[in-house]
């Protein structure tokens, strides 16, 4: 997505050479993923074109994989050598081990950033597009609807609204009725 303001706390796309069009939207490489870059590399972004990344993805299962044993195997294979136990009695068991000892990684800087040749962006346009991990996004966004109406009057000490929170199906249901 274009960006709106230069954001610390978003990942970036740097579009390469355009590949083709897509309806009106233009397919071009990616040159290079950027996960939260310091303040002084956003005018360097800028200048490159840089989009902001929202994570929307269409990937082939096997390609993504494929990807997570080159760039993350410390993930990959040790669910590999336990998909035996999948539909298993010890399935819940054997997963909840691995989750506990796989180690943290982003998505984005450890796996995506590191196979740009392999991926592609399409840029998109006449949207409004935020990135709602943190609370302040929401408000903001909110605002941005001219919608003060959809926000929680004690929003400023609720609990963040979480995925699958019912402060969040409140909001998202607000959204969609003020959006239609």
């Amino acid at each position: 997505v274009p960006p709106q303001s230069r954001e610390e706390d978003y990942g970036w796309v740097i579009p390469g050479g355009r590949l083709s069009h897509s309806g009106k939207s233009q397919i071009r490489e990616v040159r290079r993923f950027v996960e939260k870059p310091q303040k002084s590399q956003l005018e360097s972004i800028a200048r490159s074109g840089g989009q902001w990344n929202t994570l929307v993805l269409i990937a082939n299962v096997q390609t993504l994989w494929e990807a997570g044993r080159q760039c993350i195997p410390e993930v990959v294979l040790p669910l590999e050598q336990h998909s035996s136990g999948i539909g298993t009695s010890t399935e819940y068991q054997q997963l909840l081990y691995l989750y506990r000892s796989m180690p943290t990684r982003n998505f984005s800087s450890d796996l995506l950033a590191l196979i740009p040749q392999q991926l592609h962006m399409m840029e998109l346009t006449g949207v409004y597009w935020s990135d709602w991990g943190r609370p302040e996004r929401i408000h903001e966004t909110i605002a941005f609807m001219g919608r003060p109406d959809l926000a929680n009057t004690n929003a400023e000490h609720a609990d963040y609204p979480w995925p699958g929170s019912r402060q969040r199906e409140t909001v998202q249901e607000r959204m969609r009725v003020a959006t239609g």
